[in-house]
């Protein structure tokens, strides 16, 4: 016990450390930078979008969708961070693992407004629309130089958005909750 105890000891130092060298990095040569601007960007303009474009009488059910979206897109992202599928550069915030636009409004907000735009369209079309355009918000990403995939397939992204889409039409079309207690 003690060993392991050790070991998670060291393991602790040298993750400090490299968190430390990570904010450095961050600090000098993404804050402010263009990308960097490009990603505040990115946080708000979806949430305006939102604001002005929500159907204000279906926002509860939609941003219940949304927040499935953004905690699993999250999760995911930090997976293939941890796994070494692909990297971000010129993070907004330096204190994630993951490229926070992306995941806490874009992919959110994109399938919140999907979801209440022709409400009874087919949700496989949909899906496949939505997959469509996040391949081409990959591609544009990775082009400006934010995104580098390093072991990853497009495809790969492209199925796990189609049935991300899907989960959140799930989610956002189920007609009644049961009551509390």
């Amino acid at each position: 016990m003690f060993v392991l105890a050790t070991v998670y000891s060291r393991f602790s130092d040298k993750a400090i450390a490299l968190n430390q060298e990570k904010f450095d990095i961050w600090y000098q040569h993404a804050f402010l930078n263009w990308r960097w601007w490009l990603g505040v960007i990115f946080i708000i303009a979806p949430i305006l979008i939102w604001f002005r474009c929500r159907n204000k009488k279906s926002a509860d059910r939609l941003q219940y969708a949304g927040l499935f979206v953004a905690l699993t897109s999250s999760y995911l992202d930090y997976v293939g961070i941890f796994l070494g599928l692909w990297r971000y550069d010129y993070e907004v915030i330096p204190f994630t693992a993951n490229y926070f636009p992306t995941s806490f409004t874009i992919l959110p907000i994109s399938i919140m407004l999907l979801l209440q735009t022709n409400p009874h369209a087919n949700p496989f079309i949909k899906a496949a629309i939505f997959s469509l355009f996040s391949l081409a918000a990959l591609l544009f990403i990775q082009w400006i130089g934010l995104y580098q995939p390093l072991h990853w397939n497009y495809l790969y992204s492209m199925i796990i958005q189609f049935f991300l889409y899907l989960f959140a039409h799930f989610i956002c079309t189920r007609r009644h909750f049961e009551p509390l207690g």
